[in-house]
Order: structure tokens, then C-alpha cells, then sequence
């Protein structure tokens, strides 16, 4: 389910939330100073409890802070990340996912963290957002829940999705996406094989790059990134307002990838076994109008 988006909120930004694992918030815009701030809060007071405290800061070093506030006291600071994701003035897509026992985050498609709850996710009532950030859309959906049987078929769903997998076993199976890249200067779009929760590795990261006109292939498998490949069978295939139709083949050694009826590449297995791959994240400069498992 996705609430209608909201468009160019004025800062600061507040939307009323129900929290629950499943929920994902979706916030599109562009970085303007130093640091921003976004607070999952118990209430809109300024001594609510905060769930997670989200601030990005650019000087004097490139982190992002992660904290809880609970009862008139800050938590401990969590720094750690792999990259940081956001540039000042640059275009972000972010999506907050609440999980079971964590948040995930994910920034241009490509994972950035996790954080554990501290306090009971549920008593979360409010997204806030502060600071030197520009706002162009937020809206928020709720992901498919695990224990339902997913759907094997959806129809214009949105982007980002993430589509959960309608299989014990994704091995012997294929999936079919429908889109076109969006018409108006596309930066690139990524689909990523993941693991079910609580496995948070990428089996496939496929990246379509328009600027460098390549499609990068990777895995992520305990937080670290291994070696991109980037070669095809033939030239960069998307371009703006064309249609295209992308068949996924999971098969015994490899995901074989099929762009329009042509091969375009196979990507060797890097973890097994494929009955851990649980979902299909689908972000960036393209519309979608078609996701089925087969």
C-alpha cells in the first residue's frame, strides 16, 4: 500500500506516521549545507523520545551519525559506514525501511546501513526532517508482508519497489521486468537480488549507468562490495523513453540476463544456497510497468 506522495515540503518537514516493520519512507532531494537531520520521534515535544536519529554531515569529515534518544538522554553514537552516499546539490533517493529488530537504509539504490531498535519501534509517531536539505518529494508505503503469499505479478508498481520473492527456492525460476528509462536525463537505474531478512547480502547489483553508458554487475555479501564486471555482449542498450524488457534467468551457476530476446550477460553465483535470496529491490531513472515471477 503507498500513500499519495507529497511534493517540495517546506523545511522543516513534518509527516504523521504509524510505524510498524514493513514501513518504508521515501524521500527524494538534494543536500544545500553542512548537515541535515531526520528523526523518527515518539512525539513532536522536545524531549519525545527519538527512535533514530539520521544527520549526514559533509565537514569537517563526510559521516553519517546514527542515534536514539530515550528518556532525556542520548544513546551511543553510531559512525561506521562502507561510503557515504550523499554529494552537496547532488540528487538523492532514499528509502528507510523499518524491519523486525532494525532500520534499514538505502541511498541511489545502493545499501548505506542497518540500526537495531533501541526502543519500541511502534511508539514511533512522526518523520521529521530538518537542516540544509531540499525536499522535492516524500510519501511512504508498506512492504508485502513475509508471512502472506506475495504476489507473483505487479502492475505499475512505482519506483523504488522492493518486491518480495513468491518462492521458496528463486533456483529454476525466472523474473520478467517491464519498464522504460525515464525520458528526461536518466542517471542510472539498479535492480538488486537480496538476501530475506535478517541476510542483508546483494547476490546481483545490476546498475545501468546512462553517463558512462555501462551496465556494472556486483555482489555485496557481508557489507563489502567484491569485483564489478562490466562487460556485454553488446553495445549499452537503454535510452531514454525506449521500452525495454528484462528476463532474469536464475539458473544452477549463474543468473543469465536476457535484454529484448538478446543475452547480454551471465553473472556466476558468488553465495549459495539461492533459497536465501528473498526479495527484488528495484530503484533509480526509470518507470516500471510490469514485475512478474515466472
Amino acid at each position: 500500500m503507498t500513500t499519495p506522495p507529497i511534493y517540495n515540503p517546506v523545511i522543516p518537514f513534518t509527516m504523521g506516521l504509524a510505524m510498524q516493520p514493513g514501513l518504508m519512507m521515501h524521500l527524494q532531494g538534494k543536500p544545500t549545507g553542512s548537515e541535515f537531520h531526520i528523526n523518527l520521534k515518539a512525539g513532536l515535544e522536545a524531549d519525545a523520545d527519538i527512535a533514530l536519529h539520521f544527520n549526514p554531515r559533509f565537514s569537517p569529515e563526510k559521516i553519517i551519525v546514527r542515534n536514539t534518544y530515550s528518556k532525556g538522554r542520548w544513546g551511543v553514537e553510531e559512525r561506521r559506514i562502507s561510503s557515504f552516499p550523499f554529494s552537496l546539490g547532488e540528487h538523492f533517493e532514499m528509502v528507510i525501511l523499518c524491519q523486525e529488530h532494525q532500520f534499514k537504509v538505502t541511498v541511489n539504490g545502493c545499501h548505506v546501513l542497518e540500526y537495531e531498535h533501541r526502543i519500541p519501534v511502534r511508539s514511533v509517531k512522526y518523520l521529521i526532517v530538518e537542516d540544509a536539505v531540499v525536499l522535492t518529494t516524500v510519501r511512504r508505503s508498506v512492504e508485502f508482508p513475509s508471512k502472506a503469499r506475495p504476489p507473483k505479478l505487479f502492475k505499475n508498481p512505482g519506483v523504488p519497489l522492493s518486491a518480495t520473492v513468491p518462492f521458496s527456492n528463486l533456483k529454476g525460476h525466472k523474473i520478467v521486468i517491464n519498464g522504460i528509462p525515464l525520458d528526461q536525463e536518466p542517471r542510472k537505474f539498479t535492480f538488486d537480488l537480496r538476501g530475506a531478512p535478517p541476510d542483508n547480502d546483494i547476490y546481483m547489483h545490476m546498475d545501468s549507468r546512462f553517463a558512462q553508458r555501462r551496465i556494472v554487475r556486483n555482489s555485496m555479501l557481508r557489507g563489502k562490495w567484491g569485483g564489478e564486471e562490466r562487460q556485454l555482449a553488446i553495445p549499452f542498450p537503454f535510452y531514454p523513453g525506449v521500452p525495454y524488457k528484462i528476463t532474469i534467468h536464475v539458473e544452477e551457476q549463474s543468473f543469465r540476463v536476457v535484454l529484448n530476446g538478446m543475452e547480454i550477460f551471465r553473472f556466476n553465483h558468488r553465495k549459495r544456497p539461492l533459497t536465501l535470496i528473498g526479495q527484488v529491490d528495484f530503484h533509480g531513472s526509470t518507470d516500471i510497468s510490469c514485475v512478474k515471477f515466472k
